[in-house]
């Protein structure tokens, strides 16, 4: 499930976003899963990036959802 993807500048500003967020340009998702908690979601979404299935990013792990982003290089916090 995506819970947000692109996010306008001024809708990011109002949620309280960084600046330079990757949902401002349209690089970035917050995901959840029905079948996966956020750590196992992490952790699957690593997995994919290490063997190269999908493109090197920033990946977060909330309480409730995991960030995941098309940056091009790798990021994690």
């Amino acid at each position: 499930h995506i819970n947000s993807a692109y996010r306008s500048p001024s809708h990011n500003e109002r949620i309280g976003g960084v600046k330079s967020s990757q949902h401002t340009k349209g690089t970035a998702a917050d995901l959840t899963s029905r079948n996966h908690t956020p750590k196992e979601l992490f952790n699957i979404i690593d997995a994919m990036i290490l063997c190269g299935e999908i493109e090197e990013g920033g990946l977060s792990e909330y309480k409730s959802f995991v960030h995941y982003d098309r940056r091009g290089t790798r990021a994690r916090w």
